[in-house]
């Protein structure tokens, strides 16, 4: 057993913090661990603090929790650190959502890109890397796994501006890979896949059964049936590409914004919802996790329905991450975003892209998995180019960048929304964008 130093950075985070703490509690390769819980909401940092404490006596559990606002306090000797902020909390992300809306503009996640991507990116980055700078002074050896969107764009920042080791995670790829092995009446735990892109535009390349191709079978199915099973947008790229996007329509079609557009009447013909229906971020959702979180927060109170919410299944990769670290094994992970160093051979060097990944003791090496579609292609070279531009706005806090970069975004219609837009979204987010007060 070896003791680490676990930090969770946006400790109030509705949609990770619970998940992450079952998964912590339940693993006995982390034993002997302290978990320091951080966040600015001192109402939300009680409450986890206390369903923390609520798992570790429910389960006996050798695990020591720690709970303060101050965020180098807590990093003083981290071993990993892991970060789920919100800058300006739901408030800020539903203007991200509403106020393009204004312009005609439709979106239905409004996190990784679109006005809404944009603009939480510019509210994020700043933050992101004095993280970023703390973690650099008081823990440089420590691990930082980022769970916060736009993943890309947060990874970029931190990429350029220091030497932490940022790993990006997002858990889409294993959702469709798990979905393909239902479609074709399969068990996900015998699927495998290999996928590249970047995040939330990532491709299925090869898809296996128990080691045996089943993109076949996808195939065959799909050409029986057409039926797409919720997933019309990826199916039609399947279709188009031969292979299938992740991590779902939601996300896939915001990176078309034909999908979204008034002939597609606002995402409607394609059974999109927009924002903020059917995501974390509707205000039902919202209420319901924080009711549950309180009520298993209660002395007393079962736990159950939290512990089989921790199905391996169902948990971030962060936590099967540490303990293949602590455990000094070598593991391969189907998805993390790093830079690419040829791993995606027609895509840029050192842009951040979602691969398959090597970690063990000699840290996290990307695998090659060699071209993506031509067509593809397109798409992703011209996304990150656009973020990388979104990145330099948000550390310099310069408006004509800033335009250029929304400019490059294919939802907006015309330079006039491109500007009035952007002016609306700099005055809404104002308190948390000190870096264009002096523009």
């Amino acid at each position: 057993m070896t003791e680490k130093k676990i930090v969770v950075i946006g400790a109030g985070s509705l949609a990770f913090t619970p998940h992450i703490l079952s998964d912590i509690v339940l693993s006995e390769d982390l034993e002997g661990s302290t978990v320091a819980l951080v966040d600015i909401d001192a109402e939300r940092l009680d409450l986890m603090t206390k369903l923390a404490n609520r798992m570790v006596n429910d389960k006996k559990a050798n695990v020591k929790i720690q709970s303060t606002l101050d965020r180098r306090e807590a990093l003083k000797d981290a071993d990993f650190v892991i970060v789920t902020i919100a800058v300006g909390g739901p408030e800020s992300h539903d203007f991200d959502g509403q106020i393009p809306v204004k312009y005609g503009i439709y979106q239905t996640v409004a996190d990784t890109v679109g006005p809404g991507g944009f603009s939480r990116a510019l509210r994020h980055v700043p933050v992101m890397v004095d993280i970023a700078r703390d973690v650099e002074d008081l823990c440089p050896d420590a691990i930082l796994f980022n769970e916060t969107n736009p993943m890309t764009c947060l990874c970029d920042a931190v990429r350029r501006v220091t030497k932490v080791n940022i790993i990006g995670l997002c858990h889409g790829v294993l959702i469709i890979k798990a979905f393909l092995a239902k479609y074709i009446e399969e068990k996900p735990e015998e699927a495998s896949a290999v996928a590249a892109g970047i995040n939330h535009l990532t491709w299925i390349l090869d898809f296996r059964i128990r080691g045996d191709d089943a993109y076949a079978l996808v195939r065959r199915k799909w050409e029986r049936s057409h039926d797409p099973k919720g997933f019309p947008v990826s199916f039609k790229f399947f279709d188009i590409y031969g292979v299938f996007p992740s991590p779902g329509d939601t996300h896939v079609a915001e990176f078309y914004p034909y999908f979204l557009g008034k002939e597609a009447g606002g995402g409607q013909k394609y059974g999109l919802k927009q924002y903020p229906k059917g995501t974390i971020y509707a205000p039902e959702w919202r209420e319901g996790v924080w009711q549950r979180v309180k009520r298993w927060s209660e002395p007393g109170s079962s736990l159950e329905e939290l512990w089989k919410r921790a199905a391996p299944g169902e948990r971030s990769l962060v936590t099967d991450m540490m303990m293949s670290i602590t455990r000094k094994e070598t593991r391969i992970f189907e998805a993390v975003n790093i830079p690419n160093q040829g791993f995606v051979t027609n895509l840029p060097k050192d842009a951040i892209v979602e691969v398959p990944a090597v970690m063990g003791p000699s840290g996290t090496r990307g695998i090659y998995v060699g071209g993506l579609p031509k067509g593809v292609i397109a798409t992703l070279q011209h996304r990150i180019v656009q973020q990388e531009l979104t990145v330099d706005a948000a550390l310099t806090g310069d408006r004509s960048t800033a335009l250029q970069a929304l400019l490059a975004d294919p939802m907006i219609p015309s330079i006039e929304v491109a500007e009035n837009l952007l002016d609306d979204l700099l005055k809404a987010h104002a308190d948390y964008l000190p870096q264009f007060k002096t523009q």
